[in-house]
């Protein structure tokens, strides 16, 4: 039953992400060699998958967890795509990863809080945070 209390777009999100991060991983390692891309592939894709699991479980670490993953995948992703200009596979993921962060930096902060004022209060300062990252690139 759905209600309210499990949040099945954080798992399907978490779980989307982490498995293409996984496959590309795969596919870098299968197609290029590329011993440093199935590691972190697995590594991102695997920590992401195991936050999926904690949001099934209700626990609000699945959203910390599913935030810092991708927080980290979308900046280390941001880095290459900017160097390769290449869509496939740095782009997406760092859309995807940054999708999935602000989606879990919302959720673990509204989950401790229910209630209109929280959104609004994390949506505020989750603008103030990305302008700063843009800052520092």
């Amino acid at each position: 039953s759905m209600d309210g209390d499990v949040r099945p777009r954080g798992i399907v999100l978490n779980t989307g992400v982490g498995g293409l991060t996984f496959a590309g991983g795969l596919l870098g390692f299968v197609t290029k060699g590329s011993k440093a891309s199935l590691i972190a592939g697995s590594t991102f894709g695997g920590l992401l998958l195991l936050s999926a699991w904690l949001v099934a479980k209700q626990k609000r670490s699945g959203n910390m967890l599913g935030a810092g993953v991708a927080g980290m995948l979308s900046y280390v992703m941001g880095k290459k795509f900017l160097v390769s200009k290449k869509l496939m596979p740095a782009g997406l993921l760092t859309f995807l990863g940054g999708m999935a962060f602000v989606y879990n930096a919302i959720e673990s902060a509204v989950v401790t809080k229910k209630g209109p004022s929280a959104t609004q209060d994390v949506e505020t300062t989750t603008e103030v945070e990305t302008e700063e990252e843009k800052e520092e690139t």
